[in-house]
């Protein structure tokens, strides 16, 4: 992975620093200028998608295991499903890359997180789901840019973030939105169901970064020094 000059700081206000150390996550609309994000969505909706499945029976009995009892029991069974899209089939991921996602992660640890995975790409459509889990154990910081052509909340696919036993806060999947998370909170989150009804497609731009090398895997990819 080589990175491009960068030219895109300083990215956090002072108030979203504030909310990534104090919350966990911030969003940040319009995160990439307009002409980069239409290029990005025509590569998404043309990119080579294969069907992703996940499922883990023992999960929930240790490494997503809670004390909330309104997240999934440890006899429960972890599962996704989306479709990953070939990260070659998006040749202008590595601009958002380069000039957006690299420097805001950089910011956000203070120049801490030092290799990171090539961002991903997922498609979801109707039937598609993540069941409850978190992502600290992918590194130190990760995100999540919302790439579509306008949401509905009934459509479904939002991504819930459980902050108490009762108490959870959805993100609304605003186009050119990104979610940036200190995963060093280690917050359960879920997307629940998109509804069959909905006609339309989401796709997230997602990764993280991490002050060492993290471990790599089919869904995740490689971690890289950047």
């Amino acid at each position: 992975m080589q990175m491009a000059e960068i030219l895109e700081f300083p990215r956090l206000s002072a108030s979203q620093r504030q909310q990534l150390d104090s919350h966990g996550y911030v969003t940040i609309d319009d995160f990439l200028p307009a002409e980069l994000f239409q290029r990005l969505l025509a590569d998404l909706k043309a990119g080579v998608a294969r069907i992703h499945y996940q499922v883990r029976p023992e999960h929930y009995g240790h490494v997503f295991a809670s004390q909330f009892p309104t997240l999934p029991r440890p006899e429960e069974t972890y599962i996704a499903k989306c479709s990953l899209i070939d990260p070659g089939s998006l040749p202008v991921l590595q601009e958002v890359f380069d000039k957006h996602l690299a420097p805001v992660m950089k910011e956000a640890t203070a120049g801490a997180a030092a290799h990171a995975l090539f961002p991903g790409a997922v498609r979801l459509r109707g039937g598609d789901v993540y069941r409850a889990h978190q992502d600290g154990y992918a590194g130190i910081v990760g995100y999540s840019l919302f790439v579509n052509e306008g949401w509905c909340w009934d459509y479904g696919g939002i991504l819930t973030y459980v902050r108490e036993a009762e108490v959870a806060e959805p993100i609304f999947p605003r186009a050119n939105r990104l979610l940036l998370r200190n995963e060093k909170f280690k917050h359960f989150h879920f997307l629940n169901t998109i509804e069959q009804h909905c006609n339309r497609e989401q796709y997230i731009v997602l990764g993280w970064a991490d002050a060492v090398p993290g471990e790599s895997s089919v869904a995740r990819g490689e971690y890289s020094e950047f």
